[in-house]
């Protein structure tokens, strides 16, 4: 296991780790900064929580044989710890829209990575997601 490392100044100390458009170079360097593995994944346009899962396996990597529900995806933790640098940031793009769009997907996906961080915590691996939005407050 790798270090653990602290939220960064541009976001909040507690989840959901909001992080405002114009701070993502602030966010990106502070995550280099502490060799922190770096993942986006945009949300934007999506409109289900299958279509989420189905980026989400394109952009970690998840063994082929994952399924399309959140049941499968917590089934891949072990895989997921042996095949990630730790600690790992995952910096969900268009949180914001898809908020605003779909906000019971938004808020069910956000519900879902804070358990899949807290699942991968057990297993000693640190994973952090933000949420990009255009001008969170």
């Amino acid at each position: 296991m790798s270090g653990w490392i602290a939220p960064p100044p541009v976001t909040a100390r507690t989840e959901p780790h909001l992080v405002a458009r114009a701070d993502l170079g602030a966010l990106r360097a502070y995550l280099a900064e502490h060799g922190a593995g770096v993942d986006d994944l945009d949300v934007s346009d999506v409109i289900s929580a299958r279509e989420i899962i189905d980026r989400l396996t394109d952009v970690l990597p998840f063994p082929g044989w994952t399924g399309a529900n959140w049941d499968a995806v917590f089934d891949v933790t072990e895989e997921l710890r042996a095949a990630l640098t730790f600690p790992h940031a995952l910096v969900i793009r268009g949180y914001d829209r898809l908020l605003s769009a779909h906000p019971h997907v938004a808020l069910e996906f956000a519900i879902r990575m804070s358990d899949f961080s807290r699942e991968l915590a057990f297993a000693k691996a640190q994973l952090v997601v933000y949420y990009e939005g255009e001008a969170w407050t």
